[in-house]
């Protein structure tokens, strides 16, 4: 059964692209652009991995993570930042993020990051 993965970020063309390179690595894959569309989208369909912007405009990465949480006890995450602080860095420990990938992104790294999260998913 293939690894299902969500990706959230408010900019279309960065969903399409993380798409594309995760779907041609046998994923099933889906994408929101926003934290609200996500938890409507992780309410109706669980998900093995989120790989999701810190940065959005009106729901951030952490608070989405924090809101699906609640009912998607142990969803794994990845966070997608360019604009990483320690105290955000903090948060997403505490919200059990897998790991932070920094825009601009190698996509051999996103390949090689979703693998071994999700290798840590039964």
């Amino acid at each position: 059964m293939k690894k299902h993965v969500l990706i959230v970020d408010d900019e279309e063309q960065i969903c399409r692209i993380i798409q594309k390179v995760l779907s041609r690595e046998g994923y099933l894959t889906t994408t929101a652009f926003s934290g609200e569309e996500a938890l409507k989208q992780l309410k109706r369909t669980p998900v093995d991995l989120v790989v999701v912007d810190l940065k959005m405009p009106s729901m951030d990465g952490l608070e989405m993570l924090k809101q699906a949480h609640k009912f998607q006890k142990k969803l794994r995450a990845i966070l997608l930042t360019a604009y990483g602080t320690a105290s955000s860095a903090r948060e997403a420990m505490n919200l059990d993020v897998y790991d932070f990938l920094t825009k601009p992104f190698d996509n051999q790294l996103l390949k090689k990051v979703v693998r071994e999260a999700l290798s840590e998913v039964s």
